[in-house]
């Protein structure tokens, strides 16, 4: 209810949000210090604050409850870490507030740690993004199916297929299954390089899985097998995501 509040309050259209900002920070910080109110109403501020979009106030936020001994919790930074990431020219930046972060006595946790690591393959860092997987144990986090997948993700766009069949070995190791995300990267690399029979070998392993295929994943085989001049089984792939398409 309280966060729906100041959210309806700070999407008015004709707000101030400078003066609007102050005014609100300095009330709370007033009835937090004088009259003991609840810490969380600060997380709560600073959630609705990052969901508009309004992440300098949010950084401003974070930094003056520093002064209180206050620190936003590790689900709503996580919220910050993605709206950052998702802004035009945001992964820099999600990056280096995460490594930041710490310094003051955040602890990240394994979602933070996926939104870094899809941050630093979009930018190209597999190698970084790949050390910090690494790192997770160390820190007091557990690597989870999403972790693997955008690591794996990254060395397929790299071209690296004996690296990915390394990372699947250690992912299966830790009982953790491939998902949709991790098929999909798979096939794609598979048929890059012109294994497009292993590509849809991948294919019914995923479907025996129980995961579901999309267009996306059959596009990618019918113009692998296209290229291998194998048109017939190309438009059984094009049936067969036809007949999926229709049951959905």
């Amino acid at each position: 209810m309280a966060q729906q509040l100041i959210h309806d309050f700070w999407s008015k259209p004709d707000l101030e949000i400078g003066l609007s900002f102050s005014y609100i920070l300095e009330r709370l910080i007033y009835t937090y210090k004088d009259w003991g109110s609840d810490p969380k109403v600060f997380d709560v501020f600073f959630q609705v604050l990052v969901e508009l979009g309004l992440l300098d106030e949010g950084k401003k936020l974070f930094d003056k409850i520093l002064n209180y001994g206050l620190i936003i919790s590790v689900d709503s930074l996580n919220i910050y870490l993605s709206k950052l990431r998702d802004h035009l020219g945001g992964f820099w930046r999600a990056v280096k507030v995460f490594f930041e972060l710490p310094d003051v006595g955040s602890c990240w946790n394994t979602a933070s740690y996926n939104i870094i690591i899809h941050s630093l393959c979009k930018l190209g860092k597999i190698k970084e993004a790949h050390r910090l997987l690494l790192q997770l144990g160390l820190r007091g986090c557990i690597p989870d199916v999403v972790t693997y997948s955008t690591i794996i993700d990254g060395y397929c766009h790299m071209g690296r297929l004996q690296m990915v069949l390394r990372i699947i070995d250690e992912m299966q190791s830790k009982a953790l299954k491939p998902n949709h995300y991790t098929y999909s990267s798979v096939i794609y690399l598979l048929c890059e390089i012109g294994k497009v029979v292993e590509a849809e070998k991948a294919l019914r392993e995923m479907l025996n899985q129980g995961i579901l295929s999309d267009s996306v994943v059959y596009t990618t085989l019918i113009d692998g097998f296209c290229k291998l001049g194998n048109i017939a089984f190309a438009y059984k792939l094009l049936n067969e995501c036809v007949e999926v398409s229709m049951a959905f």
